[in-house]
This record gives C-alpha cells, structure tokens and sequence, in this order.
C-alpha cells in the first residue's frame, strides 16, 4: 500500500511538473530589501530565481527555512534567492520580528518585503509559503503552495540552472 501511495505522489508530482511546460513570464515588481532599498526584478533579469512568499507566524514557511537555507548555500552563486516576507498579512508581522527571526536562525539568504501586498497580489498568493522556479528567460517553471521538501526544491532549482 505504501509503494502505491509512493508511487501515486510521484506520478502526480510529474504531471504537476509537465504541466508547468508552458512558462509564463515573471511579472515586474519593486520590493523593499533589508536595509530599506527599493530593489526590482529587472536587477536579477539574466539570472535564475527563487522566490519564496513566506511569513513568521505561518508554521509551513519557518519549517522550510532551514531548507531554503541549504539551498541558497549551495546555489546562492547561481540562482538569486528572493525570501519575500508578506509584512503587511498581519499586524503581528512587523519589520523589527521578521528581521529577529533571521538574525536569530543565522539565516543568510536575502530577505526582501512586500511592504503593500503588490507582489503577492502580482503573484496571486493565495496562501504560504509559496515558492515560484523563475529560469534566466524570467519564464515561471514551477511553483508550489506548501511547504516544498528539500528534494523538490533542489530538483527545482536543477531545472533552472543554466
């Protein structure tokens, strides 16, 4: 039974993949970065992304830091890492924790915030964590809500290397 229920997700996980054949471009937005710079998406063009919309208060996104972590470790010199924090999602979710919260968990990957919801509303976040593969073209080749396993999330970045 359980090579079955293996075997289904796997299956499932490759028509989630090929359905993703037909990219959509990155659409452009600004973000604010950690020292209160404004930054847009035309600073990465050329390059592969990650982009992660992620909160504190939301147990699935602070599960996956630790992973994401390990990622932009290995891949950080090839794929630019966007950890987009939703800061305006709840009062408790302010500038100060969010910055704590990195700072606390050594978490070195870039952090950047969507102050007004405009990237999340660009991106259609429906819940979170969402996590969106953009290749160097700034075509869309995959994204997932939930927490992503590590092996996907590698898998993922693989796909989008040059």
């Amino acid at each position: 039974m359980k090579k079955m229920i293996a075997l289904a997700a796997i299956l499932l996980l490759m028509v989630a993949l090929a359905a993703c054949g037909n990219s959509n471009h990155a659409r452009e937005f600004i973000l604010e970065d950690m020292a209160g710079n404004n930054v847009d998406l035309t600073s990465f063009h050329g390059r592969p992304m990650v982009l992660n919309f992620w909160a504190t208060w939301c147990p699935a996104c602070t599960d996956m830091m630790p992973d994401l972590e390990a990622a932009y470790q290995t891949h950080g010199d090839d794929v630019q890492f966007l950890a987009i924090n939703l800061i305006g999602s709840r009062e408790a979710e302010t500038r100060e924790r969010v910055l704590e919260y990195i700072e606390s968990n050594g978490f070195t990957f870039p952090v950047y915030f969507d102050n007004e919801d405009v990237v999340s509303r660009t991106f259609a976040v429906q819940g979170i964590p969402l996590t969106v593969f953009v290749n160097a073209q700034g075509e869309v080749v995959f994204q997932q809500t939930g927490s992503l396993p590590e092996i996907v999330l590698d898998m993922n970045i693989r796909r989008i290397l040059p």
